[in-house]
């Protein structure tokens, strides 16, 4: 067994793959490009199913938003068995200062933030991430993709 942001997985026999991406603080997630703002999230936008899968657990946290800068985080667990995907979301209870780790609900392809339609080569899922790191320049604290043995792609 082993943590993703205090969250525990473990190995199984399902298609299961575990995206840990956090960003180090204070990276770039909005900018103006040919004088329209845009976002991290758009360089996902582009309804092809492999960056669904890569954009589907994308949150910013702490973020400043005059600035545009933020943790950036692509932390959650998808089951191409069971066609479902789970986020880890950070979040700050109304008058804590302390922020909690949560994983949020099981949904389903369909209902992802941007629908999936089956699955793909996690290589190359994980080869879109790189792309938009070159792309938003974006420095990690972590970045990985674990198989369902928990061995990195």
């Amino acid at each position: 067994m082993t943590n993703i942001e205090g969250i525990s997985i473990s190995k199984t026999e399902k298609d299961v793959y575990y995206f840990n991406y956090k960003s180090l603080p204070d990276q770039t997630f909005e900018k103006m490009k040919g004088g329209e703002e845009i976002g991290v999230y758009s360089f996902f936008e582009t309804e092809q199913n492999i960056d669904a899968i890569a954009g589907f657990a994308y949150l910013i946290h702490n973020g400043d938003l005059s600035k545009g800068t933020a943790t950036i985080t692509f932390q959650g667990i998808i089951n191409f068995d069971e066609e479902t995907v789970q986020v880890i979301k950070h979040t700050q209870p109304f008058g804590s200062d302390e922020i909690q780790i949560v994983l949020d609900e099981i949904t389903d392809f369909s209902n992802a933030r941007y629908p999936i339609k089956g699955k793909e080569d996690i290589s190359a899922v994980k080869q879109r991430l790189d792309d938009l790191t070159k792309e938003w320049n974006i420095n990690w604290e972590s970045n990985q993709i674990l198989d369902n043995e928990l061995k990195e792609v």
